[in-house]
């Protein structure tokens, strides 16, 4: 019942997908606050909206992180998509490592005018973490198809039918448009219009 509701079945749609964009925004606006400190350093209170932004991405990572693990979880070994899925979860772990101990430095210098070079660094370096990491999240879903469709499986299928012609072999498909058109019925057809424009 929890790992449903972990996986989204209730809504019929992933979680996770849905999460990412709450950690990726909030560290995004981060770093921009950073930025703005540098080139505005009279700007007051851009380091502590910085600092709650982060804290904020932090949580939202977190819990994100959550569900994304059970799908994790839910990718067999053999998968082609399993190994990509592990360096998108190493990779999200160290972003999470990263800035939580820049918030730790950031959490004695709220009052400073602007941002300073270890904070910012590790900022940069956070950031192309995430990026790299989003990308391959991307890559799982609209390459590898991870948990896409997942959801939908319930749903209802298509009727297929099984056509069969003769001295052919038999597909899977729609009905043909002109069912009784089979290649002898065709043939036929053709034989008895050239007879007729003979005589």
């Amino acid at each position: 019942m929890l790992k449903d509701l972990l996986e989204g079945k209730p809504l019929r749609h992933p979680i996770h997908p849905m999460l990412v964009h709450f950690p990726i925004g909030f560290l995004v606006l981060s770093f921009l606050l950073d930025l703005v400190s540098l080139a505005f350093p009279e700007v007051p209170s851009l380091l502590r909206g910085s600092f709650y932004a982060m804290l904020f991405g932090i949580i939202a990572a977190l819990l994100a992180a959550v569900p994304g693990f059970v799908d994790y979880s839910d990718i067999r070994r053999d998968h082609p998509g399993k190994v990509t899925a592990s360096r998108h979860m190493i990779l999200n772990l160290m972003v999470v490592a990263i800035y939580g101990i820049n918030l730790w430095i950031r959490s004695s210098a709220l009052t400073d005018p602007k941002i300073s070079l270890p904070a910012l660094l590790l900022s940069i370096i956070g950031i192309g973490l995430l990026s790299v990491s989003g990308y391959l999240g991307g890559h799982l879903i609209y390459d590898e198809g991870i948990a896409v469709g997942r959801h939908k499986r319930r749903t209802r299928l298509r009727k297929t039918r099984f056509i069969f012609r003769p001295h052919t072999r038999p597909v899977i498909g729609r009905p043909p448009l002109f069912p009784f058109l089979t290649p002898n019925s065709c043939a036929m057809v053709k034989h008895c219009a050239l007879k007729s424009t003979s005589r």
